[in-house]
């Protein structure tokens, strides 16, 4: 017994003639008549009885094609199975992520890694921004999310979106910001971000731009924290306005009008490493994802 007969088999039974069997496998009809004949034969069996209208299952035939095509799968699968050993698309990927999952879109890109690379396994690993290049020097993540200017030549990275920043306050402070500049919002308390957080980064360069020594009343890399805090009434912040926008929407938190700055967003993985299979197939999932076109630095 051989795979073309069977799938001649299943051919002519999903067609009812030779002639129809044989254009889809592109094949000759004496060719496709020899292999029906030669596993009739091996089975010891008629699967077909021939009439002048085509070709119909025997109740043999009608038996044995769920068999026949259950073989087909099991070999289709197992020479995709092959097919990502090969390739080493299989085994862990550890993706490191810096921000909420569904921001990342983290479920969709899973869903598209599994469906191609079943055998693939995700790891996700959550750490602000610059323990993200950390862990991808030193090799504990294959690939990370990460936000900011990307200095590292060392890295591949790809922009595949923007956080749009705000600074926020609670709604009792609206009447007492909403006219003031830079000098007077040090004389608030801030939630700080640690010094591996993006955000660290860009609170840093306003201070030097504008002279200002901010006081830190809390630090925390958790946005959700963060903005919790400010709705509480105990601090000014930095955030990304999408996640503060329901608040600021219900009228719990103020945003200061003087200031907006688009943050981008990368996937970060070592250059050495941006040909490796599952590191190709992860940035072939994003870039559907994110609809964004992957040219990368």
């Amino acid at each position: 017994m051989e795979l073309q007969q069977l799938r001649a088999f299943i051919a002519i039974a999903d067609t009812g003639t030779l002639t129809s069997a044989s254009a889809k496998l592109y094949a000759s009809q004496p060719a496709v008549s020899a292999q029906i004949k030669a596993l009739e034969q091996s089975l010891g069996v008629d699967l077909f009885v021939r009439t002048p209208k085509g070709m119909t299952l025997t109740e043999a035939g009608e038996r044995l094609l769920p068999e026949a095509r259950a073989v087909l799968t099991r070999v289709g699968s197992m020479e995709r199975l092959a097919g990502e050993l090969l390739t080493g698309v299989a085994g862990t990927l550890t993706l490191g992520i810096n921000n909420d999952p569904t921001q990342l879109r983290i479920d969709q890109i899973s869903a598209g890694l599994f469906e191609k690379h079943p055998q693939l396994h995700l790891s996700l690993w959550h750490a602000p921004t610059g323990d993200q290049i950390t862990a991808l020097r030193d090799g504990r993540v294959d690939a990370g999310f990460a936000e900011g200017p990307i200095a590292d030549r060392s890295l591949y990275h790809t922009q595949v979106s923007t956080n749009r920043l705000h600074i926020i306050a609670p709604a009792d402070w609206a009447e007492d910001l909403a006219d003031a500049d830079w000098s007077k919002l040090q004389n608030y308390p801030w939630c700080f971000v640690s010094p591996q957080c993006s955000y660290f980064v860009l609170m840093r360069s306003i201070c030097e731009r504008h002279g200002l020594t901010l006081k830190p009343r809390f630090t925390s890399d958790n946005d959700l924290a963060t903005i919790e805090m400010v709705r509480a009434g105990l601090a000014l912040s930095i955030a990304d306005i999408s996640r503060a926008a329901p608040m600021v929407e219900s009228g719990e938190l103020f945003v200061w009008p003087h200031f907006e700055f688009d943050q981008p967003v990368h996937l970060c993985m070592l250059k050495e490493r941006r040909h490796e299979p599952a590191l190709d197939a992860l940035l072939k999932v994003v870039r559907r994802v994110f609809d964004v076109r992957l040219a990368g630095a």
